[in-house]
């Protein structure tokens, strides 16, 4: 099942509550993994929450508005570090929504990921609207995904729905 939007706002907010309880064993996983989230910048509170469920598996999360270092206005600097981000981080994730299949930016940065990381290194995290189906699927027969299952969030790789992994073991696997 393809997670809602409903869905991540209960896992982030159980995932908050634990995330205390969990800090001293999430440290040991931080230096080792980060993530370059791509996303569309209206879907700021998504992006926040998706930041959250990985913060409490260990996993250090780049978002670009976050970035002191960023330009105030997107120009060549702008797509300079962009790509840079991309590059060093460990893993790419695309935050996938309705606003980001909209977007000019996300999928130029999903090109430069695809260019720059190997298949295991991009991730697509689909978060479809409670009233839609059928969505994002072309993205999820080329790159591995999440998927939502009973509230345990797991990872399938392309055409492979039956073989699936948990999220914190395929981030602790596939940064390296």
């Amino acid at each position: 099942m393809l997670l809602t939007e409903e869905r991540l706002r209960s896992y982030a907010t159980y995932q908050r509550r634990s995330l205390a309880q969990n800090r001293l064993k999430s440290f040991r996983y931080q230096a080792n993994s980060s993530v370059f989230l791509s996303h569309s910048h209206k879907d700021k509170e998504l992006v926040e929450r998706v930041r959250v469920a990985l913060g409490s598996q260990g996993i250090d999360v780049y978002i670009d508005w976050q970035d002191g270092e960023m330009p105030s206005r997107p120009n060549r600097a702008t797509a300079k570090r962009i790509k840079d981000k991309i590059k060093e981080n460990h893993l790419f994730l695309l935050l996938l929504t309705s606003n980001s299949i909209d977007s000019r930016w996300v999928p130029w940065e999903l090109g430069i990921a695809d260019q720059a990381k190997r298949l295991e290194q991009i991730l697509v995290f689909v978060v479809r609207p409670s009233t839609m189906t059928d969505f994002g699927s072309e993205y999820l027969q080329l790159y591995h995904h999440v998927r939502d299952i009973y509230g345990n969030l797991r990872v399938a790789a392309p055409g492979q729905e039956t073989s699936q992994v948990e999220l914190r073991e395929f981030l602790r696997k596939a940064a390296y």
